[in-house]
């Protein structure tokens, strides 16, 4: 079954990024990498033709004929020049008068000229797709990308549709073998690669609790502030008395008392005033507190 591109592109990013080439396959593979760079004008053809990257048709030759231009990209059948048609998968291709043009039917049949986006998961999904979603349908890490690394567990398709769960694949992967040619030839390079996305946390993310807005209350001078007047109405006829002074909150207690200071003086005045016009009676307490008026 095929697999869709958005779906498994994490997958090839956290691949490439983990893989590491088999102890004792490097040599192997730089001496490939170095026939095939050798190469690099027979395949930047093609992609002069379809916009494939030459080097993504290099590793797909080597993986279907060993990079023998004898055989067709498509399944590595020594064809070309014979007039004859291709037998095994895909059956009909051809006959071809050059390994060019059958490389241009090969890829152009798998519609890689329409891609343009060639970045480390698109290599690896094409070239995936290019062999096949057997070894995907199976469970296990593709031969035909991971083999000579730590990415491929076993397992191969000995013959067309014929797998064998403890064969192990002899020939080099195209993902190892891509990334020993980039250090080789470093103008080899790709679209920009995405990070593995980080997995979820398996811990629920709870919703923040609602809260009510809390709005400004309106700033207003203190001289104009109805409860800082009521509070010292209180601090000065309710008993008051040291305890009197918190209502001030974080003043300090010699402002505080400036206040108190100011206050009292300026209601003794005020009652003084209301005395001499007779709206207030002076009862005994008056009268000792402000005398005659």
């Amino acid at each position: 079954m095929a697999a869709k591109f958005a779906d498994i592109a994490d997958d090839y990013a956290e691949q490439w990024a983990d893989m590491e080439i088999e102890p004792g396959k490097v040599p192997v593979l730089d001496a490939i990498a170095r026939k095939l760079i050798g190469k690099k004008a027979a395949y930047q053809k093609v992609e002069n033709a379809l916009g494939v990257p030459w080097f993504f048709i290099a590793v797909l030759h080597n993986r279907e004929s060993g990079g023998n231009f004898a055989g067709v990209l498509h399944n590595g059948e020594h064809i070309i020049g014979t007039g004859r048609k291709t037998r095994l998968v895909p059956a009909g291709r051809g006959p071809f008068e050059s390994w060019e043009e059958a490389a241009i039917d090969a890829l152009t049949l798998k519609g890689l000229q329409r891609i343009t986006d060639w970045s480390i998961e698109r290599v690896c999904y094409e070239g995936e797709r290019f062999n096949g979603w057997g070894y995907r349908n199976k469970g296990v890490p593709s031969a035909y990308l991971w083999s000579f690394s730590n990415i491929y567990k076993g397992g191969k398709y000995v013959a067309d549709h014929v797998w064998s769960a403890t064969a192990r694949d002899q020939q080099a992967g195209i993902m190892p073998l891509l990334k020993r040619m980039m250090v080789l030839d470093p103008s080899i390079g790709f679209a920009k690669t995405s990070a593995p996305k980080p997995k979820p946390d398996a811990r629920p993310v709870l919703p923040p609790p609602d809260i009510e807005p809390v709005e400004e209350a309106e700033q207003r001078p203190a001289s104009q502030s109805k409860t800082l007047w009521m509070k010292i109405s209180e601090f000065l006829f309710t008993g008051g008395g040291a305890g009197g002074l918190a209502v001030f909150g974080g003043l300090d207690w010699r402002v505080a008392l400036a206040i108190v200071v100011v206050v009292a003086i300026f209601t003794w005045l005020i009652v003084r005033e209301r005395l001499k016009k007779g709206d207030l009676a002076k009862g005994p307490i008056l009268s000792r507190l402000i005398g005659d008026a």
